[in-house]
């Protein structure tokens, strides 16, 4: 199974050294999605300042 990497580089690097065992890119760009939904969650606040994201 391919294993795929979520790193963020936004003012702060958030870098993926471990990976997730995902069957296809399809799932791959699920777990991105809800990757990218628990960063908001989490900073929501600082990405309405208008900075970039």
């Amino acid at each position: 199974m391919p294993r795929y990497f979520f790193h963020v580089i936004d003012g702060r690097d958030i870098i993926d050294n471990v990976g997730s065992e995902l069957a296809d890119l399809k799932e791959a760009r699920v777990e991105a999605i809800q990757f990218a939904g628990a960063i908001l969650w989490d900073e929501g606040d600082k990405f309405w300042e208008g900075e970039e994201w």
